[in-house]
């Protein structure tokens, strides 16, 4: 229905629960729902692979958030077509560096 629109449409963030009324998910759904996909790529690849997922920044933020504390470290780029590098250890999911292309900056994390 509002697919295309402008950004102006959308909620002020953090998300919370609003897209649920819509047919959508929660912001909680989302980020559970992106770890257990995530985990099983992950899980399911074999030694020394790589895996490309691509996603909206929001929902790309709610994921980090599962495992990131962004209240006490440095928040990741979420300008168009950032990326983020990350490590996929002992099940665990870790930041390695945040790339944005359009103004050609790079963050790294531990």
């Amino acid at each position: 229905m509002f697919e295309g629109e402008s950004e102006r449409l959308n909620p002020k963030v953090p998300y919370s629960t609003e897209f649920v009324a819509y047919s959508g998910e929660s912001a909680d759904e989302v980020s559970c729902r992106m770890l257990a996909t995530l985990t099983d790529v992950m899980t399911d690849l074999a030694e020394n692979e790589t895996a490309l997922a691509v996603s909206h920044g929001g929902a790309c933020f709610r994921f980090l958030q599962t495992f990131r504390d962004f209240s006490t470290a440095d928040r990741p780029f979420f300008s168009n077509c950032a990326i983020q590098e990350l490590i996929f250890e002992e099940g665990q999911f870790h930041l390695k560096r945040s790339i944005d292309p359009i103004h050609q900056e790079v963050k790294l994390y531990d």
